[in-house]
């Protein structure tokens, strides 16, 4: 924005004089300042803003002094009720251990009225805090309640102690207060105890929630040797000031994110840390165990018979168990260390880069109001010429408003013309259409009756068509008798030219039979061996080695394929696809076991 005022106010300076001769030029000019006029006005309005917010947190500050001033007062008047009291309870033969009581009685709601006020800080409605604290903000009401009711009766006895003379009344006094305050001290004993038991109830849970310490949400800075909270500090860029915040923001929550997974973790370790041990017998069963290094040998086995020893009333799986819950809770506490000191890290790096951020903010917002008061002289001296130019401006309007005028009458009859041009052409296009639906209707008649003609044209050729159906059954009934009598009587001439082949055999035979002369020789019986040598020769058939459960070469030869197979390949056919197709059709003979199931492929 600055650059942009240098670069207006070096343009005014070199064009003003022409502008007053040069129309174009000095509306432009004209426009130019009005635009940085406007820009200036809004920065000196966000000064305005920044200033008040300077006010407002310097009167904050005054009220949170004396807010503390009070806060002082209230805890000087109740450190003299306390010593009231004392002084009372010393006055009327009360022990010092009633005096005790009383101070742990307002030290309890000291302490109980702080952790209240971080835990509606912090907390939620749903916060089970809540609920439990809700009931001791209850008790403490009314140990508050009796209290009060406590200092009014030791004034009321302190004053007739002091105005009786009589020795008699003022120990009758003196006795009804002990009393009263017997009666008392054993209300608020019982008070006290049950408070006692709720914070050790409530212990574990209070640990988990110092993610909401304000600490930790808005903690201490020193900025400019002031001493404040980081929401406290404020930087005169607004943008600025919401980028380091939400920065700040997401370290927060990713510190809460992690605290929560934590917990999520070990849930166990939280509610019960002692896993329902006594602390005594806790920290007896920590110490044992640490007493063994971890590379002693056998040290689990050592570490258990030494816990037995120690803990005999305990069984073996309770002892393992609370083992492993002390891991568990080792392992919780040095994940939130770890957590913690990551996020304090963050935390540091994030305030001191803001700390950084605001304060070249700071300098730059000097040096912006520095420059700016330098142009707001410069911007006072062009005054005068502002005037010069609200004159010429005027001028100009009005010599616009005539050439508008003259624009507006020619604008005026060019729109009239141009209305009666248009309707002229609608009346055309009106009369186009008229037309073109003429010709669109009688093209759809025309179609309409060529479709009519078509559907009677192929009616006709339905009908022929059936007629030329029956004939041509007809026809082929006439052909079909035609070629069985032509088969039939070529399969008689076939019959009879065999019968007439096989009749001739027969007489050929026959003769045969009548001239031959029968002296056969069959070699095979001569030169086979006698009875007794091939007796020699037999073979003993022996057991076998082994039971053949799958094919023997037998077997294989028997099936219809094999021989399939073995007929084609003996021809050199075997490699034909008609061969191959025959052997893929055929099957086994019978049904196959499903363990004997082939997977030779005769393809």
């Amino acid at each position: 924005m600055p650059a942009d005022v240098d670069v207006l106010l070096i343009k005014l300076n070199r064009s003003h004089l022409p502008a007053a001769r040069s129309p174009v030029g000095g509306k432009a000019a004209l426009n130019k300042l009005k635009n940085s006029t406007r820009g200036m006005g809004k920065k000196l309005e966000k000064l305005e803003q920044s200033s008040k917010d300077q006010a407002a947190t310097t009167s904050l500050r005054k009220h949170r002094a004396v807010w503390a001033d009070e806060l002082a007062r209230l805890e000087r008047w109740r450190r003299e009720i306390h010593d009231d009291i004392s002084a009372f309870a010393a006055h009327g033969g009360r022990g010092d251990d009633d005096v005790l009581k009383v101070a742990d009685v307002f030290e309890e709601m000291d302490c109980l009225g702080s952790g209240q006020t971080q835990l509606q800080e912090g907390g939620t409605s749903h916060d089970p805090l809540n609920v439990v604290f809700g009931a001791l903000r209850r008790r403490l009401a009314e140990i508050n309640d009796k209290i009060q009711e406590a200092l009014a009766f030791v004034k009321a006895a302190r004053q007739k102690l002091e105005d009786q003379t009589c020795s008699q009344s003022a120990m009758s006094a003196l006795l009804a207060s002990r009393e009263y305050l017997n009666t008392l001290q054993k209300e608020l004993d019982d008070q006290y105890a049950e408070i006692q038991a709720d914070m050790r109830s409530t212990t574990p849970l209070t640990k988990t929630t110092t993610v909401f310490d304000e600490d930790i949400t808005d903690p201490w800075i020193v900025y400019h040797d002031d001493i404040l909270r980081f929401s406290d500090l404020h930087c005169v860029d607004e943008e600025v000031e919401a980028e380091r915040r939400s920065t700040f923001a997401s370290i927060l929550e990713w510190y809460k994110h992690r605290m929560a997974d934590l917990q999520s973790t070990y849930p166990d370790v939280i509610h019960d840390p002692y896993d329902g041990w006594t602390e005594d017998d806790h920290i007896r069963f920590c110490k044992i165990r640490d007493e063994y290094a971890t590379e002693i040998h056998r040290r689990h086995l050592l570490v258990l018979e030494r816990l037995r020893m120690e803990f005999p009333g305990v069984c073996r799986n309770e002892l393992l168990r609370h083992e492993d819950m002390s891991s568990r809770s080792a392992s919780y506490q040095a994940q939130k260390q770890s957590i913690r000191k990551a996020f304090k890290g963050r935390i540091a790096q994030c305030i001191e880069m803001t700390k950084e951020v605001y304060q070249e903010a700071t300098k730059l917002h000097q040096q912006y109001q520095s420059t700016q008061s330098e142009r707001l002289n410069q911007l006072s001296k062009l005054a005068k010429e502002h005037d010069q130019l609200r004159i010429w401006r005027e001028q100009k309007i009005a010599q616009l408003k005539i050439l508008e005028a003259q624009r507006a009458k020619e604008m005026e009859d060019k729109l009239a013309k141009a209305a009666e041009e248009h309707r002229k052409e609608e009346h055309r296009r009106h009369q186009d259409k008229q037309r073109i639906k003429f010709f669109h209707d009688e093209q759809n008649r025309q179609s309409l009756l060529q479709t009519q003609m078509l559907e009677k044209i192929r009616a006709a050729e339905e009908a022929e068509r059936i007629e030329q159906s029956k004939y041509n059954e007809e026809r082929s009934q006439y052909r079909h008798t035609k070629v069985l009598a032509k088969i039939e009587e070529r399969r008689k001439s076939v019959e009879a030219l065999e019968a007439a082949k096989m009749e001739s055999l027969r007489r050929l035979e026959a003769l045969r039979e009548s001239v031959a002369v029968h002296a056969d020789s069959d070699w095979e019986r001569i030169l086979s061996d006698t009875k007794a040598v091939s007796h020699a020769k037999e073979a003993v058939e022996e057991p076998p080695l082994f039971k053949n459960n799958s094919f023997t070469v037998e077997h294989v030869l028997k099936d219809r394929r094999a021989k399939l197979a073995l007929a084609l390949h003996d021809r050199g056919l075997s490699h034909n696809s008609y061969a191959r197709e025959m052997l893929q059709s055929l099957g086994p003979a019978g049904p196959v076991r499903r363990d004997m199931k082939s997977t030779v492929n005769f393809s």
